[in-house]
């Protein structure tokens, strides 16, 4: 990642409806990507955004409520991006 750990960082998570899965906002995915190429790009002002496109919530996992696949979506950003968990998202 292009950002420091004292910036601030925007995480933008892209989440799909109920049935869904994650190629349903690959389109979006791309387009975000190609507008910033790097995921981590810096804005003028000194923000970075990251985007990111979750896996756990799919298929069946979508109809236990939003409550318990906000929690899926938590573990995972924890997970996959512990760097960005240290810093203010």
């Amino acid at each position: 990642m292009t950002a420091q750990l004292n910036q601030d960082v925007h995480l933008l998570v892209l989440i799909h409806g109920m049935w869904g899965g994650p190629s349903n906002l690959a389109s979006m995915h791309r387009i975000l990507k190609e507008t910033r190429p790097d995921d981590s790009s810096i804005d003028p002002d000194g923000t970075a955004l990251h985007v990111m496109l979750p896996e756990t919530n799919q298929a069946e996992n979508t109809y236990d409520g939003i409550d318990w696949g906000g929690e899926r979506v938590a573990v995972e950003v924890h997970l996959v991006n512990p760097v960005l968990v240290r810093r203010r998202i």
